[in-house]
């Protein structure tokens, strides 16, 4: 019997400590020194949280933005390279003709009169 009521008794005290530590009770009472400004650490520690939240999404957002820009000028690159040696070999073509004398003549005169060739 006196070991009935000691488990008895035993039972009794851990549910009551039990009860105790998981009860309603919040993690920081309002008594006591230095609750305020932990509260407002916490609330500081929260929108820092939220704006760096709202940040990584803007970043995330430009880095999508700025791939797909880079995506459309490695395109526009790979589809201008056969334009590159045509307009090399255009010039070549314009450069490898024989401009007549009076052509150039004409040509530095009217710069002249256009005010262009005064320098």
């Amino acid at each position: 019997m006196r070991k009935v009521i000691f488990y008895l008794v035993i039972a009794v005290m851990a549910l009551f400590i039990g009860g105790c530590s998981t009860g309603t009770r919040t993690l920081v009472s309002d008594i006591g020194i230095g609750t305020t400004e932990y509260r407002e650490l916490q609330a500081e520690h929260r929108a820092g949280e939220t704006e760096l939240a709202v940040t990584g999404t803007k970043i995330e957002v430009e880095s999508r933005e700025f791939g797909n820009g880079i995506r459309e000028l490695e395109q526009a690159i790979i589809g201008g390279e056969g334009t590159a040696e045509e307009i090399r070999q255009i010039i070549e073509r314009v450069r490898s003709r024989e401009v007549s004398p009076d052509y150039a003549e004409r040509r530095r005169n009217s710069r002249i009169e256009a005010g262009a060739g005064e320098n």
